[in-house]
């Protein structure tokens, strides 16, 4: 009797750390950045402009901009740079990584990141 039990348990424990692998794998692949939302820091020269919020979702010619939120102005940093979280209607990691590219091509935008979890800026 022990022998059968034996034999039946070893597939059903060899299947629970397959699952067990299996999730922690797909944990740990998981992307650790906002999918809704990107980053988007403005050049110094801008300063009035972001001051006084008069960027527009048609500034950022994307169709995909659903708002904008006016983080902060950061003037102690080696260069000057506003910073804004634009949040997209459509998420996922491909518009995402599309509106990054995008934003990057802007006269007014110093650079584009993820917003990545547990960063504010």
């Amino acid at each position: 009797m022990f022998k059968k039990n034996l034999i039946w348990g070893m597939p059903i424990l060899a299947l629970i750390i397959v699952t067990i692998c299996v999730f922690v794998i797909l944990g740990s692949t998981q992307e650790n950045y906002a999918l809704d939302s990107v980053s988007v820091y403005i050049k110094a020269e801008f300063e009035q402009e972001f001051e006084n919020e008069e960027f527009t979702i048609e500034d950022f010619t994307w169709g995909n901009v659903e708002s904008i939120v006016y983080i902060a102005w950061f003037t102690n940093a080696s260069e000057p740079y506003g910073y804004l979280s634009i949040h997209l209607i459509e998420h996922g990691k491909n518009e995402v990584l599309d509106a990054i590219e995008h934003f990057k091509t802007l006269n007014f935008v110093k650079d584009a990141k993820t917003n990545d979890f547990g960063s504010w800026h």
